[in-house]
């Protein structure tokens, strides 16, 4: 065998570990591939993404991050007389007027429902805070009996928002349903706590850069 021949063989020799190193930096690339996007596609599904179609429609859905709408959504509801109505997202500004509406409405609603006959000021003096207009005058009419019959009853009511929505709002108004949970005790129940939900609509104005209560209902 000539020189000519030993380099040549040498020289194949050399591609075809080459081409073996290359073959298995492949196959480990396609398995590393494969499991990252196994664990991907499993973060999408679980992420409320559409995987109900074939294999190259899910990878695409995969790829371009498309997600089916998530349930819960309660647009189209009614609560009481008001429908709840699907809206776009809003500016940094509106959501920021919207949180403040949201917890103002929160607040009178936990003010005005939570309720311990040991300690009514607290509660009175709390509405009244929160409240304006027709509403604070009733409510200030009415708190005198109000209190006098808590006391008789022994009653405590505890309650608390579990979800809270707008209706409708212009730049100094707005209005908001808010449901709430609860347990009431007095002496009717032989003070054992029994539950309550309340539905309210609230109609709020905003006054000197605070949202207070004009107007509060129960709905059914």
């Amino acid at each position: 065998m000539t020189d000519g021949q030993d380099v040549e063989q040498d020289q194949e020799r050399s591609n075809l570990r080459l081409n073996v190193a290359l073959c298995c930096v492949v196959v480990l690339g396609l398995v590393a591939a494969l499991l990252g996007g196994l664990a991907i596609g499993k973060k999408y599904k679980d992420d409320g993404g559409d995987v109900a179609g074939s294999w190259w429609h899910n990878t695409t859905n995969v790829l371009l991050d498309r997600r089916s709408e998530i349930g819960g959504s309660r647009a189209g509801e009614y609560v009481g007389s008001a429908q709840i109505s699907a809206v776009s997202l809003a500016d940094d500004d509106e959501q920021t007027r919207t949180a403040a509406i949201l917890e103002s409405a929160t607040e009178m609603a936990n003010a005005f429902l939570n309720i311990s006959h040991d300690d009514i000021a607290a509660s009175v003096k709390q509405v009244r805070s929160l409240a304006t207009g027709l509403f604070l005058k009733q409510y200030e009419k009415s708190e005198d009996g109000f209190a006098t019959a808590a006391r008789r009853a022994k009653a405590v009511q505890t309650s608390k928002v579990v979800w809270a929505g707008l209706v409708d709002s212009d730049p100094d108004s707005a209005t908001v349903l808010v449901a709430t949970t609860g347990t009431v005790a007095n002496k009717i129940t032989h003070f054992e706590p029994v539950s309550r939900t309340y539905r309210l609509q609230l109609d709020l104005v905003e006054q000197d850069g605070k949202w207070l209560t004009r107007d509060l209902q129960f709905v059914q």
